[in-house]
């Protein structure tokens, strides 16, 4: 009987301890790019490869639920810099195509708070976009896409988490002064694909309310 109440009092404690752990979740988050571009050439002008880096910033508003699983919706913004590899068929072309990159995406990422201080995560954004100005001749272009990526964070106060992401993304749409008609990659225009590999690293502060 004595062993059935113990029971009994450490499952009111647990549940109690875990619904405290429920309800509104807001982090926001600052972090540092860098991204390898893998865009292969169709066509003599050379390849579009190269190295992004640069601030993002961003943050997730979801729903902590007990047992330590969260889902929230999640945002960034980027300004960066796209540096050309100087590599493909024409080292001039490519070393003219160094551009001022801006990004954003939106997406949902679900993930768990373990209980050693660590927390890990996966998402999907929806919508991966960036535009560039072309730094020899300021052409402006939008190229669209979506993106998958997974993360660990080490709590490092209770209010503070240092964060590494990686990222994959991949681009479908062009448009803009390079692609006056629009285009999608692997058909009309010069490049089979448009990747990017991404690391971030960042610090946020995540908030349960």
């Amino acid at each position: 009987m004595f062993q059935i109440r113990k029971l009994l009092i450490l499952t009111t404690l647990l549940l109690a301890s875990s619904s405290a752990h429920a309800g509104l979740m807001i982090e926001p988050y600052l972090g540092y790019e860098s991204s390898t571009q893998t865009a292969p050439a169709m066509n003599t002008l050379g390849d579009n490869s190269g190295q992004i880096t640069g601030v993002e910033y961003g943050g997730r508003l979801g729903y902590s639920f007990p047992m330590m699983l969260w889902v929230a919706l999640d945002g960034t913004l980027s300004s960066t810099k796209f540096k050309a590899a100087n590599t493909g068929t024409n080292i001039n072309f490519a070393s003219n195509m160094d551009a001022d990159l801006s990004r954003s995406t939106a997406g949902i990422t679900v993930g768990v708070n373990l209980p050693i201080l660590l927390r890990v995560w996966a998402g999907y954004n929806l919508v991966d976009n960036f535009t560039t100005k072309n730094s020899a001749n300021s052409n402006k272009d939008k190229y669209e896409g979506t993106s998958m990526k997974a993360g660990i964070g080490f709590k490092l106060i209770p209010m503070l988490s240092l964060n590494v992401e990686a990222i994959q993304r991949k681009y479908t749409k062009a448009s803009g002064d390079s692609y006056p008609s629009g285009t999608n990659f692997g058909s009309t225009t010069r490049f089979s694909k448009l990747e990017q590999s991404s690391v971030v690293i960042s610090v946020s502060v995540p908030l349960n309310l």
